[in-house]
């Protein structure tokens, strides 16, 4: 094993696991902790003669680590090695990412399709037949768009997609890449170790899949932090660690020092996760308040801004490319989704112009919001209402909807070159030297009511408090 530093005592405890202990491994990261590096070398403490894979949670980690891994592991993200047990399994499969788009063109969709994807793709997630109960479950956990007034019939057409499009087996998309071998449906290729990255993020499905993919005998370490588990919303299973650990029987592995983020910046999060631990030479670090007016002097190119939600990064963005500054808000897809709305508004109300469209929006967002109340889903009136407001701060200067599109298309970008402006969602694996943080009182969200909510807002705290390699500034 090439080593060019010097492995903490926690470390140590993961190689020797590895290459001389037996059984499953859940190895603990804190946020900052080097867990890929870690989780890279010990791949190199497996036997040559050992089937060996590493999973990564997307295509950009399976890349890097295909470069740093021993040519004797397989490296691939879980959906490309799903694809690959169902082309083994099935001739002449023809991938189509909007499969559910051309199924769902033979029905009437009355402008749902976007929830109607949504509800399939999650009961796809979550091993969950599309019965009323559990779509009714998916809508509220999920934050899907479901008017009361046509909740049976968009519920009545998710079931009949759904059933369609695992039917459909001579094309598959994305979910079906993880649902066809996760429920059996084709057979897993099998491993003798099997390495899984990002494991707080996996959905059920996943989980399976990673559980199918074992010789008899085999191993499995699955590396990941509990306390980052933050894609709830997007069908991870927040209860994934623990899920993993108590399936495998697994011993459990902590990888407890930060080596990213300074002294102060450590001992605040250890107010939530106590274990987390910083490093040795690590600098005092600078944690402190600023007054909102000190932000665009402040702010400097590669740092970064974050915010609970997506309304309060847009009027200090566009402030910085007025003035010629280099900044975007992470997220192509976030603006995608603000002008599906906007559209969907225009369409059902006939609106013409931006303004009368804005109108309606405002109007259509207020019935809802009170909806949402009346039944108990506060977290999702909060999300409308951030899109709404969003939508709003970005037209101001705009005379069509035209304009309000292009601008969307220069403000939201996954380029993150100049300032970075960020939802603490989108930021999740990032860092920078400064990092300042919009809104702070929104952490946790004083919405969230459930106890899954309540317990996900403190993940996303502590997200939000371990980006910052240097300064951390609250803006308030």
């Amino acid at each position: 094993m090439q080593i060019n530093f010097t492995p903490s005592k926690y470390q140590w405890d993961i190689f020797a696991f590895v290459q001389n202990g037996s059984g499953h491994g859940v190895v603990e990261a804190v946020a900052g902790s080097g867990k890929t590096t870690t989780i890279v070398l010990a791949t190199q403490l497996t036997k040559p003669t050992d089937k060996v894979a590493f999973v990564a949670f997307n295509r950009h980690i399976a890349r890097e680590l295909q470069e740093r891994a021993p040519s004797h592991v397989h490296v691939s993200t879980l959906n490309s090695l799903g694809n690959s047990n169902i082309h083994n399994a099935w001739r002449n499969v023809r991938f189509d990412a909007d499969k559910l788009k051309a199924i769902m063109a033979n029905h009437m969709t009355n402008g749902y399709d976007g929830s109607v994807r949504r509800l399939v793709s999650l009961c796809k997630a979550n091993l969950l037949e599309p019965t009323i109960p559990n779509l009714d479950y998916i809508s509220d956990r999920w934050d899907i768009d479901v008017d009361d007034g046509n909740r049976d019939q968009v519920f009545e057409l998710a079931a009949t997609v759904y059933h369609e499009s695992i039917q459909q087996t001579n094309v598959i998309d994305y979910d079906d890449q993880i649902h066809f071998p996760a429920t059996g449906r084709v057979g897993c290729e099998k491993f003798d170790v099997l390495f899984c990255d990002e494991g707080q993020d996996l959905n059920r499905a996943q989980i399976q899949l990673v559980l199918r993919s074992i010789t008899d005998g085999g191993r499995i370490v699955v590396v990941g932090d509990t306390w980052q588990a933050i894609y709830g919303f997007r069908g991870a299973d927040t209860l994934a660690m623990l899920n993993v650990t108590e399936a495998l029987n697994a011993t459990t592995l902590p990888l407890s020092i930060c080596y990213r983020c300074p002294l102060k910046h450590v001992k605040q999060a250890q107010q939530l996760v106590p274990q987390i631990e910083a490093r040795e030479d690590a600098p005092e670090g600078v944690l402190d308040d600023i007054p909102r007016d000190k932000l665009a002097e402040m702010v400097k190119p590669g740092n970064m801004v974050l915010c609970r939600t997506n309304a309060p990064l847009v009027p200090p963005a566009l402030n910085l490319i007025r003035q010629g500054i280099k900044a975007v808000i992470i997220g192509r897809d976030i603006g995608k989704r603000l002008m599906v709305l906007l559209r969907k508004v225009q369409k059902a109300t006939g609106a013409f112009s931006l303004d009368e469209t804005l109108w309606e929006l405002e109007g259509y967002a207020n019935r809802e919001v009170g909806k949402l109340y009346q039944a108990d889903k506060a977290m999702k009136a909060q999300s409308l209402r951030d899109r709404v407001e969003t939508i709003l701060a970005l037209s101001d200067g705009c005379q069509s909807i035209g304009d309000l599109q292009s601008k969307v298309g220069v403000v939201f970008s996954d380029n993150k070159q100049g300032i970075a402006f960020s939802t603490v969602h989108k930021a999740k694996g990032l860092e920078a030297d400064r990092v300042f943080i919009l809104e702070p009182q929104l952490m946790p969200h004083p919405k969230a009511s459930k106890p899954w909510q309540r317990e996900e807002e403190k993940h996303i705290l502590y997200v939000a408090w371990t980006r910052a390699k240097a300064e951390r500034y609250d803006v308030r």
